[in-house]
């Protein structure tokens, strides 16, 4: 099953629903090309490929980056922290 990516056409539809990037004042990472993200996104229900075998040219930084570091919430003590990899530590 092959994937062609959404049309000139399509995007230019598409693109006046999205709101213009932003930079937040303390910063912050470069932005993402709208596009590429449509593309990641229509390219995963297409093909029924999972999240984390996305293609490089659909993410800007690595799948274990990207959802490496998520908030987690201990069950023990209910309190909330980042971790790396989505686990808390227990000890």
């Amino acid at each position: 099953m092959s994937y062609q990516g959404i049309s000139g056409e399509f995007w230019a539809f598409a693109e006046l629903f999205l709101e213009p990037f932003k930079r937040k004042k303390s910063g912050g990472s470069n932005p993402v090309a709208f596009r590429m993200i449509l593309n990641g996104i229509f390219y995963a229900l297409k093909t029924d490929c999972q999240w984390g075998y996305l293609p490089r040219c659909y993410s800007s930084k690595p799948i274990s980056e990207t959802m490496g570091c998520r908030k987690t919430r201990h069950p023990d003590t209910s309190t909330q922290e980042t971790t790396k990899h989505g686990y808390g530590n227990r000890a």
